[in-house]
């Protein structure tokens, strides 16, 4: 059985220091994705082929001290920083919510959903969230948390 081909990509520069910037970025890359791995027990992870540092920056910023982003993620998101299906399905419906503007009918076409589906998962979420959809007056911490969630999974999960 053949092995699954991955890439870490960093954003691409000019020179040498262009280079030298592009494979640190493509290193933090590899070691969000072997911090997820390694959460998961090396057990067989849906792992993307192609990772751009663009998409994972600001997790790879952070990934250097997981016990902080765990704290981070546990205290911003609460409730909904509990491991298991229904929390992840929760916390992707609320991210790709605020992805997109808070908007429920982009979202829904996104997760190829009912826009009714999606409204009901958002207040499900929000309800989760430490001071409730209060908590989206200032979603940055909200969606920071929910990207190191995704890219980190169970290494920053309650």
């Amino acid at each position: 059985e053949g092995t699954s081909l991955h890439a870490a990509v960093g954003r691409p520069g000019a020179g040498l220091d262009g280079f030298r910037s592009s494979a640190r970025q493509a290193a933090r890359v590899r070691e969000v994705l072997g911090t997820r791995a390694g959460a998961a027990g090396g057990r067989g992870t849906e792992e993307p082929l192609w990772v751009h540092y663009a998409d994972v920056a600001p997790v790879a910023l952070m990934a250097g001290d997981p016990a902080a982003v765990r704290d981070f993620v546990t205290a911003t998101l609460g409730e909904l920083a509990a491991p298991g299906a229904r929390g992840a399905v929760l916390r992707e419906t609320l991210r790709v919510f605020l992805a997109h503007r808070r908007s429920h009918a982009a979202a829904a076409t996104a997760l190829n959903l009912h826009r009714n589906s999606v409204q009901y998962r958002v207040r499900q979420a929000s309800a989760l969230l430490p001071g409730g959809a209060h908590a989206l007056d200032d979603d940055f911490p909200v969606r920071a948390a929910l990207l190191a969630a995704q890219w980190l999974g169970d290494a920053v999960l309650a």
